[in-house]
C-alpha cells in the first residue's frame, strides 16, 4: 500500500556544495521527469497548449540543465503567439545542447517571422 521510504544520493554542485537543482535535491528519477515531458507534448499536440505550458514550466523549474525541456517550452509558448519567451528558451536549449539542431531551427524560424532575414542565417 505504501511505497517504503528511500535516500537517494544528491548531486551537489562542486563549488557550492548544495544541490544543483531541484531535481538533484528531490530525488527524481529522470525516467519520471521525461513521463512527465510526454504527458505534456502529448498536451500540446492535441492543442492543449496552457496545460503543456504549465507542465513545461514546471519541468523547466525542476530540471533546468535538461535542454529538451527548454525546447519544448519554447515550442509550447511560440504557439502561445510569445516569440520573446520562445526565442529565450530556444536560446537556453542551445546553450545546453550545442549538438542539437532544433533549437537552432526554430530560432531561424522565428527570425524569418519576424523578417530577420540575417538573424534567420
Amino acid at each position: 500500500m505504501f511505497e517504503a521510504l528511500h535516500l537517494v544520493d544528491i548531486e551537489e554542485d562542486a563549488a557550492t556544495g548544495s544541490p544543483s537543482s531541484i531535481s538533484a535535491a528531490r530525488g527524481y528519477r529522470p525516467t519520471d521527469l521525461q513521463a512527465l515531458a510526454e504527458i505534456g507534448y502529448h498536451y500540446y499536440r492535441a492543442g492543449g497548449l496552457r496545460l503543456a505550458e504549465v507542465i513545461f514550466e514546471g519541468l523547466v523549474a525542476i530540471e533546468p540543465n535538461e535542454a529538451y525541456f527548454a525546447l519544448a517550452l519554447g515550442l509550447v509558448r511560440e504557439h502561445l503567439g510569445h516569440r520573446d519567451d520562445a526565442r529565450a528558451m530556444f536560446e537556453r536549449a542551445a546553450r545546453l545542447d550545442p549538438t542539437d539542431p532544433h533549437a537552432e531551427l526554430n530560432l531561424a524560424e522565428i527570425a524569418l517571422a519576424e523578417r530577420r532575414m540575417r538573424d534567420a542565417e
